[in-house]
């Protein structure tokens, strides 16, 4: 089963992502998440295209990630 994060905010995305690997019920199935564009859109935005902005986009990577 895969899940994929198209038409979800990053938040909506990054919220339900959580609570599926959170979930404390048996998985019987194979799982997969593209999550990609969810967990990379504000970091991309941060960034700009500019090497100084490499903290700043650090930052908003790893919000959405964690």
């Amino acid at each position: 089963i895969c899940f994929l994060s198209g038409g979800m905010s990053e938040e909506d995305a990054t919220l339900n992502l959580n609570a599926i690997n959170l979930c404390p019920l048996p998985k019987p199935w194979k799982l997969s998440f593209s999550y990609g564009r969810a967990l990379q859109a504000s970091a991309l935005d941060a960034w700009n295209g500019k090497a100084a902005n490499k903290k700043a986009t650090q930052e908003a990577f790893m919000k959405r990630a964690l």
